[in-house]
């Protein structure tokens, strides 16, 4: 089988509203893909998709698509990849969608609250980053409440940047 690797990369503001923003595009993206690539294609395994943020040593951005096929389904697959970018884009997503997206972040953040270590570690970022500790609730819970189809389009079209991305391809040995 041949891996193929997507990397979008780019600046971004370290804030709350862009790891929502991340956090967004992060469960939406396998969905298509997945039903995409391995159901209808039949051409792919494992395809996975996640992405994030981070301050130092710089404000950046990273967002990965990855999937193994056939070499020779490499290419079709990847402008497979590129025209699920292109619908995030341009078409809303569904309200089912979102809601999944949204119920998502919500379950794991109610087992993150449950741990001293997602407290620890989200403490100490916010001080790091000069933001107000009282973010981690209500204004947090504000963030996600306010997902919705428009917030996804900007965000795709932001993190998306088709001048700005690189394909790894690694194929078996012949």
């Amino acid at each position: 089988n041949a891996n193929t690797t997507i990397d979008f990369t780019g600046t971004s503001v370290y804030t709350p509203e862009t790891r929502v923003e991340m956090l967004t595009l992060s469960p939406l993206v396998p969905l298509p893909l997945d039903e995409t690539l391995r159901e209808q294609l039949g051409g792919a395994y494992s395809p996975s998709a996640g992405g994030g943020c981070s301050r130092v040593p710089e404000q950046r951005y990273e967002f990965e698509v990855q999937y193994n096929s056939s070499p020779e389904n490499v290419d079709k697959l990847s402008k497979t990849v590129f025209a699920i970018i292109d619908t995030l884009k341009t078409q809303p997503a569904s309200a089912s969608d979102i809601n999944k997206v949204k119920e998502g972040i919500i379950r794991q953040r109610e087992v993150s609250l449950k741990q001293n270590n997602y407290w620890m570690s989200s403490i100490v970022a916010r001080e790091q980053a000069g933001e107000d500790l009282a973010g981690m609730l209500q204004p947090y819970d504000d963030l996600v409440k306010a997902i919705d189809a428009n917030l996804i389009m900007n965000a795709a079209r932001k993190y998306f940047d088709m001048n700005n991305y690189a394909r790894f391809v690694l194929l078996p040995e012949m």
